[in-house]
């Protein structure tokens, strides 16, 4: 797996975790917006990258 690819699923990752544990810290009200789009845009964007350089070698 290459590098940009493990950032990009660990941006996403930390997004969702921040999102589950938004009852246990202040998260602002227009952050869980951008929490929800980064998290699975980082964690789709990832698997794409990772799987592009599979294709192409």
């Amino acid at each position: 797996m290459n590098s940009g690819s493990m950032i990009l699923l660990a941006i996403g990752t930390v997004c969702l975790v921040v999102l589950v544990g938004e009852h246990l810290w202040h998260v602002p009200r227009w952050l869980t917006p951008v929490l929800l789009f980064v998290g699975f845009g980082g964690i789709l964007a990832g698997m794409g990258w990772f799987a592009l350089g599979l294709i192409v070698g």
